[in-house]
């Protein structure tokens, strides 16, 4: 088993040092994991609680990067550790984040796509911060999730992404799409689009530790995915060691009732077929 979406005390919203999450990992069985802390807040919007959301480019620099490689190091007999980064998209203010991609993706096994902040005719807000959720009624929840479906497919479009996160965030805290016709046909635009571009959706057991208390995506969108036959990677988005790897023996097994067979991993950007039957030996 394996979980590439993993928070640390780095990104100033989670807890836990690097290494509590390397021995939890190690203590569910794990056999590969990967650290994927936020994009540095610098650029993130300034309307938002950004320093709450990501760590500075100087831990980046200075802790994160070496940490890492020194984790791989010292864990190497154990567990395979992977370097990745949770990058927003931010459409009104993109640039500088495809630049800071195009610098640092060297040091990368993998960057995971996400939108948590949107931009709806100037209010810059949070969808998953609940600081934020009197938007779902002032905007229309239907208008909420095209204008976040349709950043997703502007993400998927910079092909600066290998992973596609939590494609269905907005229902967090309970607010569902009402129109459920146009919802999954923008879904399913989608992932034709992730197949083209030969990206991969996660399924992270991290939405059963929220109020919706499902997994994301949902199973339709899910029964979709094995359907189109889109690459699929494992997660937790764990935000305390003891997250890792959340519920994942009944995910696996859930993917396999699904008719999942294969799983992917990444290795300095290329991905990797694993057959699902031999992910949790």
């Amino acid at each position: 088993m394996f979980d590439y979406h993993i928070h640390t005390h780095y990104c100033n919203h989670a807890t836990g040092t690097m290494e509590e999450y390397v021995q939890a990992a190690i203590s569910k069985n794990l056999t590969e994991m990967g650290f994927s802390c936020h994009i540095p807040y610098e650029f993130m919007p300034i309307e938002v609680p950004r320093k709450e959301y990501g760590m500075s480019l100087e831990t980046l620099n200075a802790f994160y990067f070496p940490e890492i490689q020194r984790l791989k190091n010292q864990y190497k007999d154990y567990i395979s550790i992977k370097s990745g980064l949770e990058i927003d998209y931010f459409g009104w203010i993109q640039d500088p984040i495809n630049r800071f991609i195009d610098e640092y993706s060297c040091q990368l096994d993998y960057i995971i796509g996400s939108v948590h902040i949107l931009n709806s005719n100037g209010i810059i807000w949070g969808v998953d911060d609940h600081r934020f959720s009197r938007y779902f009624n002032e905007i229309g929840i239907d208008n909420v999730y095209n204008q976040y479906l349709d950043a997703i497919m502007d993400l998927i479009q910079t092909n600066k992404y290998h992973i596609l996160a939590h494609l269905d965030l907005p229902k967090k805290y309970g607010f569902k799409p009402t129109d459920k016709n146009c919802y999954y046909r923008k879904i399913e635009e989608i992932l034709n689009k992730v197949k083209q571009r030969g990206m991969c959706i996660e399924i992270s057991t991290g939405g059963l530790r929220k109020y919706v208390g499902e997994i994301y995506p949902d199973e339709k969108i899910i029964r979709m995915m094995v359907k189109e036959h889109i690459s699929l990677v494992t997660s937790s988005d764990s935000h305390k060691p003891e997250e890792v790897g959340y519920n994942f023996p009944q995910l696996y097994s859930y993917l396999k009732q699904l008719g999942v067979k294969y799983l992917y991993k990444y290795t300095n950007g290329q991905k990797i077929p694993i057959k699902i039957d031999r992910t949790n030996e």
